[in-house]
């Protein structure tokens, strides 16, 4: 029957036929069950905060390490997007973002390094300053359960024991109760993958400094530094 269904409505008959699953496994789940995986988590969950971005009105230049404008692949400078202040940086961004669909390239993130000397980066040319800004509001941050065996092996098993047949529906319900699960921008915390697909071995060691969704398509961009190099991943 689903196979005859698929042929005709494609991708929604799979959308529906996950969502009566989920409903289905949540309904095995006990109040019991969530509350044993609540107090595992409590000693995952660290401090983060919201953003949300307002435009600011006075157009002003960043303070930069850098000695030239950033430029995209075709050489076109990427205007001043504004600041994002992180637990242990500053970073300006630099945003073209009606381009950013077709080339990673009108993203570029100027993290601040601690103590590092800094000078006024002068727009020579106008409509490179955007100047948005951001509302910040202290929130509480899990992981995504593919990364929770990455971060604490010994909890992971501990959720798998307590609900062995669905312990990522047991672990999304626990965090529902701990934390914002609606939140998409934030600094600090954990990254909120949307395509599980991250090689974390090359992630060790790094610090999560923010994620940010950009254009119309819900671009979202996920910021890390490691050893003085910035790492960005986009995912849609």
């Amino acid at each position: 029957m689903f196979a005859y269904l698929e042929k005709i409505f494609g991708k929604s008959i799979q959308r529906f036929e996950a969502l009566m699953r989920s409903k289905s496994e949540k309904n095995t789940i006990t109040a019991q069950q969530v509350d044993q995986a609540m107090v595992l988590l409590k000693s995952l969950k660290v401090p983060a905060k919201s953003i949300t971005s307002t435009q600011n009105l006075n157009q002003t230049e960043p303070y930069s390490s850098l000695r030239e404008w950033p430029l995209n692949s075709k050489k076109t400078k990427l205007p001043f997007y504004g600041v994002i202040k992180t637990p242990t940086h500053d970073v300006n961004l630099f945003v073209l973002e009606e381009k950013l669909e077709k080339d990673d390239s009108n993203f570029y993130a100027d993290v601040l390094l601690p103590n590092q000397k800094v000078t006024l980066l002068k727009a020579t040319e106008t409509g490179l300053l955007q100047n948005k800004s951001w509302v910040y509001h202290e929130i509480s941050s899990l992981p995504i359960w593919e990364e929770v065996i990455h971060r604490d092996l010994i909890i992971h098993k501990k959720l798998v024991a307590i609900a062995p047949e669905n312990p990522w529906t047991l672990y999304k319900m626990a965090k529902a109760k701990l934390t914002d699960t609606a939140v998409s921008d934030l600094v600090g915390g954990f990254p909120q993958w949307i395509v599980n697909n991250q090689d974390y071995r090359k992630l060790k060691g790094s610090t999560f400094l923010f994620q940010i969704t950009l254009s119309s398509n819900r671009l979202i961009y996920f910021v890390f530094i490691k050893d003085g190099e910035i790492i960005t991943i986009s995912q849609r």
